[in-house]
């Protein structure tokens, strides 16, 4: 699955590996809410979660997605927000940290950042956390960039200094 967030209206767009041709083929679309522009992807097994921090007048969300073996297509589920009203363009970032997809907010706390946690099962969202960067400074937008592991995330904050900076989430 690839996400294109500056090419064909950030439209998602789903592509599996045919092993004979040792080529790639395009399967199709995600489909989600109105206007569903990823900005960042993340997937595992049959499901997948596109970050879409433009949605819901920039306060954002996450838009899930299960695969449907059956009818061979990617089925958008719940559209996963901010439980607590803040905005802050959820979805800027994704990642998928051991049972739990993790969202950047870098526009929550006034620009501090946040990151949103959504526990995640085989029947779908099980919980959801909210974890603000205590020592993030104004404006430095935690959260803009996530990559993670079954036990450890880091976040990037580009607005630290010249260079930005990397929190190490656990």
């Amino acid at each position: 699955i690839v996400s294109a967030p500056f090419i064909d209206g950030g439209q998602i767009h789903a592509f599996w590996y045919d092993m004979e041709s040792d080529s790639f083929q395009h399967s199709g679309m995600l489909q989600g809410e109105d206007g569903l522009q990823s900005q960042a992807l993340a997937v595992r097994g049959n499901m997948a979660f596109a970050g879409v921090p433009s949605a819901n007048d920039g306060m954002g969300g996450v838009q899930s997605f299960w695969y449907n073996p059956e009818s061979a297509v990617w089925e958008a589920q719940a559209m996963l927000m901010p439980y607590d009203g803040q905005s802050g363009a959820l979805g800027s970032s994704v990642a998928i940290v051991g049972d739990e997809v993790w969202a950047g907010a870098p526009g929550a706390d006034e620009s501090r950042g946040a990151i949103y946690r959504f526990g995640v099962g085989a029947w779908g969202v099980t919980g959801a956390f909210r974890s603000s960067i205590s020592n993030a400074v104004r404006g430095s937008g935690a959260g803009t960039a996530l990559a993670g592991t079954p036990f450890v995330a880091v976040a990037g904050a580009p607005g630290v200094g010249s260079s930005g900076l990397a929190y190490v989430l656990e």
